[in-house]
């Protein structure tokens, strides 16, 4: 029998260039930046196919887990996707899309696959959708803040 694998999307619209959003949300060593919960990725090296990464999180700050990722798709400055091993007991996908709108602004599309497993199961897609909102509206905030500074003359991050 297949388990049902719920995808949740979320977009968020940003006000820089699709090239810049790209370099913040397709190396997985930025996660701990603007995702919830990642305190920690290590990766094995440059940005590429086949890169592996192991992303340490809390998750509703009791639990603790670290889980591999492998980078299964790039195409900069576009999409990145990365996905679990398939044999890992929380597998899952994420796809991260940048698509350029005008030269200082852009959509950013999150896209989440996942193996729901457990007796918490109809729980995950909802929990995961307002983390990923949060995600979103943290990278806008990361990103639209640099901006500003750098148009003011600031320093930048």
């Amino acid at each position: 029998m297949e388990r049902e694998q719920p995808t949740i999307r979320h977009s968020v619209h940003v006000a820089c260039a699709a090239a810049e959003v790209f370099t913040l949300v397709a190396d997985s060593a930025n996660d701990p930046r603007w995702r919830e919960g990642v305190y920690a990725v290590e990766v094995s090296g440059p940005l590429a196919v086949g890169r592996h990464c192991r992303e340490s999180r809390t998750t509703l700050r009791v639990f603790h887990s670290m889980t591999p990722f492998t980078v299964t798709a790039l195409e900069p400055p576009r999409r990145v996707v990365l996905e679990t091993p398939g044999h890992h007991p929380w597998w899952q996908r994420q796809v991260r899309e940048v698509r350029p709108i005008s030269a200082q602004r852009s959509l950013l599309v999150v896209e989440q696959t996942f193996d729901v497993w457990h007796v918490l199961a109809p729980l995950v897609p909802w929990v995961r959708a307002s983390r990923l909102k949060d995600d979103l509206r943290r990278v806008r905030r990361l990103l639209e803040g640099r901006a500003r500074r750098g148009r003011q003359g600031g320093k930048a991050d």
